[in-house]
């Protein structure tokens, strides 16, 4: 085997991209190169993302990014907007600045773009307001995006296992979650806008002056845990992880319930 993927005309060994591997890594590595090749990555691609040690995740990127082919340039001329808007939306989701000719949106976001621009137009809304609304948005599906890479890493990692298996199994579960997480987000939105209505209050003098007031009330619980400080120098950090995520549902359950570790 001379390590050349003739489908893609990548000279794999030649490129560098298998060295310091032996045997059956050298053998996955290789196999998994072909399909990133085949599926159109460059050999920039393949050694920039073997460098920083993603190759793994190269599959699950491709696959999750689809075809980025509009640039902010191109966007903002489709749905009658202004580029330095469509950056501003893209900053304020907390992604990273790209070139108004750089293509970083699919074509499927277009109409996603012409919606947000109608909106605009139409309502009273500020774009300062929209921008603040997206960037509590983009954080927050920063921390979701965050939790399911390793909730689903922790979840599929197997020991022995090649680049290729653990890429394919990447792939498989990102195909797996990829119709539920839409319809999810959606729901779970619905919910807490529910949720919210039904704890808002609007006041005559609010509706007298055209004003908000945005303050509310909040409770803030102080727990003193039992024996913390030496569970905490002694105790795995993924045990100490697994009590925090437990306890931030303690207030959330009936009066009168303890925890072990309160007093």
């Amino acid at each position: 085997m001379d390590g050349r993927d003739h489908r893609s005309s990548i000279d794999v060994a030649a490129e560098d991209l298998l060295d310091h591997l032996h045997g059956p890594a050298r053998e996955a590595r290789l196999d998994l190169i072909r399909e990133l090749a085949a599926d159109g990555a460059s050999v920039e691609e393949l050694r920039a993302a073997i460098t920083e040690d993603r190759l793994v995740l190269l599959p699950l990127e491709r696959l999750v990014a689809g075809d980025a082919c509009v640039s902010s340039e191109r966007l903002a001329a489709l749905c009658g907007l202004d580029p330095g808007f469509v950056s501003l939306v893209r900053h304020a989701l907390g992604l990273r600045e790209a070139a108004l000719d750089e293509p970083v949106f699919r074509e499927a976001d277009v109409e996603t773009f012409r919606r947000l621009g109608r909106l605009r137009r139409e309502t009273r809304l500020s774009d300062e307001g929209m921008l603040e609304i997206i960037g509590v948005l983009g954080h927050g599906l920063w921390r979701t995006s965050e939790a399911v890479l390793t909730v689903v890493a922790e979840a599929l990692a197997q020991a022995g296992d090649t680049e290729r298996e653990i890429a394919a199994r990447y792939v498989e579960a990102a195909t797996a979650l990829r119709p539920l997480a839409g319809p999810f987000l959606e729901s779970a939105m619905r919910a807490h806008l529910v949720e919210g209505l039904r704890t808002e209050i609007v006041t005559p003098e609010e509706i007298a002056s055209g004003r908000v007031d945005d303050t509310e009330e909040v409770a803030v619980c102080f727990v003193d845990l039992v024996g913390f400080t030496h569970r905490g120098e002694h105790a795995p950090v993924e045990e100490i992880l697994g009590m925090t995520q437990t306890w931030r549902t303690l207030p959330q359950q009936p009066r009168g319930r303890r925890s072990a570790w309160s007093r």
